[in-house]
């Protein structure tokens, strides 16, 4: 059977499964990116699919994006604000809005990030969280790139997620 995403619309009254299938170019090592209306499919070779899940007959397509993103290695992303932050091998944070890039940044860290990072939207703060595991370190950004706050702790061992409560707090 071919490769497909079952994908459940959990505003629905009835249970209403959708299967998208994997276009056979797909990378396996390819990562998902779920937001409330699209689906992203992301290579860390640089290719990237989209899937609109609003539609009853969902099918990734390929996003056209600029000849000089699609060698980059992504790690990381999320959706946040109907938009698609993804986070490079290069510690560089792309905006895509609109199927356009509208911000494309170098983060100004310090140190590098670690192999194990996680990049999170944090809905209520309006934010993005890079949760770094192996340098035990959760980075906040602002939507611009701008790193508002960093914390490390010697038991951010396992990051994985990170919850936010509706007034913004962590």
């Amino acid at each position: 059977s071919p490769r497909a995403i079952s994908y459940i619309e959990p505003r629905a009254k009835t249970r209403a499964e959708q299967r998208i299938a994997i276009p056979k170019a797909a990378e396996r090592n390819a990562f998902l990116v779920s937001g409330a209306r699209e689906l992203f499919l992301v290579s860390p070779n640089g290719s990237l699919l989209r899937a609109l899940i609003a539609k009853p007959s969902a099918v990734f397509m390929p996003l056209s994006l600029a000849k000089a993103y699609r060698s980059v290695e992504w790690r990381a992303g999320t959706v946040l604000n109907a938009s698609l932050f993804l986070l490079a091998n290069d510690s560089r944070l792309l905006q895509i809005k609109n199927g356009a890039v509208a911000l494309d940044t170098a983060l100004q860290l310090a140190e590098p990030l670690g192999n194990n990072v996680r990049l999170r939207g944090l809905d209520a703060a309006k934010r993005l969280a890079v949760l770094d595991g192996e340098h035990r370190r959760i980075i906040m950004l602002g939507l611009r790139g701008g790193i508002i706050w960093q914390y490390r702790h010697e038991l951010f061992t396992d990051l994985r997620d990170i919850v936010e409560t509706e007034n913004g707090e962590l």
